[in-house]
């Protein structure tokens, strides 16, 4: 008798190996897409800090954030000048847009602390990494919420 096809196991180990590494490479994916958000979360705090000390440098001090429920947030607004002292001017653009979180359950915190001390920061979804801002310091205002990543100054 001539065989011509595969038998119901050989068909079987051949489905469970397809499983197994779609499951494998599935987690892997998911590890990637987290190490990106914390990446970007990251690159966006820099860029915050950034435009954050080019304006102390024209204006003399950080600016205030605005009260938003508990948490003090400067995010998804032009971060401009006020017009005191005169080289603050409401023209100058220190950062359009300010970013926030891609992630809705997430967010960056700003907390100044005088006119010439403030705290940024946020939570990262893998290993919190070495930071200049301290671990589970209180970023929120009276929330309480913690960040394990960010920025202060001084």
């Amino acid at each position: 008798m001539n065989k011509n096809g595969f038998t119901l196991v050989e068909i079987m180990v051949v489905m469970l190996i397809i499983a197994i590494l779609s499951t494998l490479s599935i987690f892997a994916l998911r590890n990637a897409r987290v190490q990106t958000r914390d990446a970007q979360r990251k690159s966006d705090l820099e860029r915050i800090k950034q435009g954050l000390e080019i304006y102390r440098t024209d204006c003399s001090d950080f600016p205030r954030p605005f009260q938003a429920g508990d948490i003090l947030v400067l995010f998804g607004t032009n971060l401009i000048g006020d017009d005191t002292p005169p080289g603050c001017s409401t023209s100058n653009f220190y950062i359009r847009s300010v970013p926030d979180d891609l992630d809705p359950g997430r967010r960056y915190y700003y907390s100044q602390n005088s006119p010439y001390e403030y705290v940024l920061c946020a939570n990262l979804e893998e290993n919190p990494a070495v930071s200049t801002c301290p671990v589970n310091a209180n970023c929120g205002g009276g929330g309480g919420n913690t960040c394990d990543w960010g920025f202060s100054y001084p």
